[in-house]
């Protein structure tokens, strides 16, 4: 009986992009290279993984479209997020369970396909692509959007056949530990001393001292770097859907909470 084996494409470069199709169970013997200038076209080809050699990266800048969709893909390679002149990133349906926070590297996307796929929440950092006009998160699990979204001028948002609800979180009031991580973030971010004191004591809240400030969550009332998760509120917005706002203390709850849209 024979076996069936994961199918990868690489992505590369020598003289060119390029993508060559493996078995993971036979890396030596590729199925299939195709070469590219500026567009990468990769759907429907059955691939359950992508990898970019980390090499070649500085070399792939000219891609600025990315189309892999209508795959078996259950994860997304930390080189993509470093491939900064991409204008187009279609992942739609794959098996993505996972959309992450790095997406928001991608400064230059004009259009982005999630479709299709297993996705709980998309990341605030969305909301870092200014030049953002298409949207597609259609067919996913999102019960809510993060409202970063409403500040970007999209033409075209998709957004049918997910389960929204309102469903609000307990937090009311920010503890002493919220408290905590929002004025030692901050202090993280002045000082680069008090950073690495820091950080070797607070290892469990790593994620939240990261290095790259373009990847932080802000406050959505006074938009500062937020550092915690406890003041969160869902409201309607006027299109009709769920947004989760994220405050940085009690004022900002409370005046998110009471303001209209």
């Amino acid at each position: 009986m024979s076996i069936s084996h994961p199918k990868s494409v690489v992505l590369w470069h020598l003289s060119g992009c390029i993508a060559t199709f493996y078995n993971e169970g036979d890396k030596k013997v590729p199925l299939d290279t195709v070469s590219f200038t500026n567009k990468a076209y990769l759907a429907f080809r059955q691939v359950d993984i992508l990898r970019i050699a980390g090499p070649a990266v500085p070399y792939l800048n000219s891609l600025c479209s990315l189309q892999i969709q209508n795959n078996q893909l259950r994860s997304l390679p930390k080189e993509l997020w470093r491939l900064s002149n991409l204008r187009e990133l279609n992942v739609g349906s794959n098996q993505l369970e996972v959309l992450p926070i790095e997406v928001g590297l991608l400064a230059n996307l004009t259009e982005l396909f999630v479709h299709n796929n297993k996705l709980k929440e998309i990341p605030c950092q969305v909301g870092n692509l200014k030049q953002l006009k298409t949207l597609d998160v259609t067919n996913n699990q999102l019960i809510e959007l993060p409202a970063e979204i409403v500040k970007l001028e999209l033409d075209q948002f998709w957004v049918d056949k997910n389960p929204f609800e309102i469903i609000q979180r307990k937090d009311r009031f920010l503890s002493l530990k919220g408290i905590c991580l929002q004025t030692i973030g901050l202090t993280c971010l002045e000082d680069e001393e008090s950073r690495k004191v820091i950080e070797e004591e607070m290892m469990d809240h790593e994620e939240l001292l990261k290095t790259d400030k373009l990847l932080l969550p802000h406050c959505s009332n006074c938009q500062i770097e937020l550092f915690h998760h406890e003041l969160e509120w869902v409201k309607l917005h006027k299109d009709g859907l769920p947004y989760l706002y994220r405050t940085c203390n009690q004022n900002c709850f409370i005046q998110i909470k009471t303001s209209g849209d």
